[in-house]
């Protein structure tokens, strides 16, 4: 058995008729600015080299190793934007009820954070 059980909070409906006509939430107001999408492409190539195996230009012939390059990009792409997208509405759903105190408390660390004092 787990020695540290895991929490499951129910979430939402991803996306309800409401949402789709509001502003972009602060959480998604936040994916550029903390460089969200380039770094989970990154980390999402990492793991793409490891699944397949390192493929370098001289390993394959230039027109191989163009597809394998196109191919795990179109691959990478989809996967980071839905990914995202999925991280992004869980978080709203599961921030629509924060107690209070939690959520200052999550303000007041973006706050410094922003500031450079953390």
């Amino acid at each position: 058995m787990d020695a540290h059980p895991r929490t499951t909070l129910p979430l939402q409906s991803p996306v309800r008729a409401e949402q789709l006509d509001r502003p972009p939430s602060g959480v998604a107001r936040r994916v550029s600015r903390v460089a969200a999408r380039a770094r989970l492409e990154h980390e999402l190539r990492s793991i793409a080299v490891d699944l397949l195996g390192p493929n370098e230009s001289d390993d394959l012939p230039a027109a191989s190793a163009d597809w394998v390059a196109a191919t795990t990009q179109a691959a990478i792409s989809g996967v980071c934007e839905a990914a995202l997208d999925g991280l992004v509405q869980a978080l709203d759903s599961l921030l629509i009820n924060v107690p209070h105190d939690v959520g200052r408390r999550l303000d007041e660390a973006r706050v410094r954070h922003d500031a450079g004092l953390t």
